[in-house]
Order: C-alpha cells, then structure tokens, then sequence
C-alpha cells in the first residue's frame, strides 16, 4: 500500500498499491504481461514471453530474438538481430548487412554466389551465380570449378576453349591451350577444329596432312605443282 494505511475491516489499502502489486488489498504482483503503477504498462518483448518484473519491467532472462535493453523494448538497430541483438547480419545479403532483426534471414535474397535464407553460404562446386542457378563451364581446366560469384574458370580453360567461362570455342584460325595455336591451310580458309587444329574439309591445294601444315614436294621445290 501507498500509505501504509489500509481499511481496518476489508483490509483494503488506502491510497491504492504501490508499484508493482494490485488487488484491493495490493496483495498480488502484477501479472499478464504488465507491470508498474497500477499495473498498468506492459512489458517489453522478454524471452519467450515471460512475464517481466512486475515493478520496474525488466527481462529476468533477457529478451526474444530482435530486441535488447533491460527491459527488452529496443528493437535491433540495422545490421543486428538475434537475442540482445548479438549477432551481425550477412554482409552477402542483396542489401549487405540488412536482414530480419528476429531469424537474420536476409531481406531480398543473397548477392551473386551465396545461398540459404541468412545468405551464408557459398555457392557448392559447380554452380555460381544468382541463387547459385548457373552451372559451371564443363571446359573449365578444372572441370565444373569456378568462381561461385562470376562463373570465371579456376585455372582457366580446357584447350580449345577461352574467355573466362571458357563458353567460347577458338576461333580467327586459331585452336588449342589458350587458343594461342594457329590452324593449318585448311580448305577455303576454313576454321580448324578448335581443340586438336584438324581441317575438316581438307587441305588447300599443295598442303597435306590432318591439320594442313605439311607442303607437298612439288610446292616445297617448285613453288607450285
């Protein structure tokens, strides 16, 4: 009671109750989630929804996941969420360091080249990209490996292959590693096979062999046959 004073039939206090307590007799503690002067202001977001002390408000056991203070009433700034805000949100998520204050889970989905709903893991081999969707060149050097954010080729590329998914044959009469080896005189001026320079259609006329470098005799001593 306020006054100390109470009702010397009903034992009622007189002046109401002190903060914290209720009934007529200011005999029980606030409960159902409130607290203070009258019982009348709720508590704040304790864990798991435990009542609050009933005179000041405060979290006994700290607060449910998005919240912290005392009394469990301040959400998680940006950047934080959990029990006590204590942990970071992923620095991978579409908005980096903007996720759920409650689960962490990322707000939008994850940048290029991770997964999980908290953006926390990377890509699994073989995939990359947005969502990790994109499978991986086969003609990488290391078949399948590549980078989980860009798709570019670990190692670089099979021979045959180039650009930095290795999705591009050789071409410009060019075949091989790095596409750094030039065809033969195939027929027409036609592209060699881009992996082992062969001509598909033959050889220009006073050349031989499967890629067309070697002169036939009569061009070799004569010039022409």
């Amino acid at each position: 009671m306020i006054s100390g004073k109470c009702d010397r039939i009903t034992g009622h206090c007189i002046g109401g109750c002190q903060a914290g307590w209720k009934n007529a007799q200011c005999d029980q503690e606030c409960s159902g989630g409130m607290f203070g002067q009258h019982c009348n202001q709720s508590c704040g977001k304790c864990l798991n929804n435990e009542q609050c002390h009933h005179i000041n408000g405060s979290c006994l056991n700290g607060c449910d996941s998005g919240y912290r203070g005392t009394n469990c009433v301040e959400e998680c700034t940006v950047g934080l969420y959990g029990a006590n805000c204590e942990r970071l949100c992923s620095t991978h998520c579409i908005e980096p360091g903007v996720c759920d204050r409650d689960t962490g889970h990322c707000k939008g989905g994850c940048q290029a080249g991770w997964t999980q709903r908290k953006c926390d893991i990377e890509c699994p081999n073989g995939l990359y990209g947005q969502k990790c969707q994109e499978n991986c060149s086969a003609n990488c050097n290391v078949s399948g490996r590549c980078d989980s954010m860009t798709g570019q080729c670990e190692g670089g590329c099979q021979a045959g292959w180039k650009q930095s998914k290795c999705d591009a044959m050789c071409d410009n009469e060019m075949f091989g590693q790095d596409c750094n080896e030039r065809c033969g005189e195939c027929q027409g001026k036609e592209q060699c096979h881009h992996v082992n320079g062969s001509c598909f259609n033959g050889c220009k006329p006073g050349y031989k062999g499967i890629m067309c470098t070697k002169g036939s005799q009569c061009l070799l001593m004569f010039m022409f046959c």
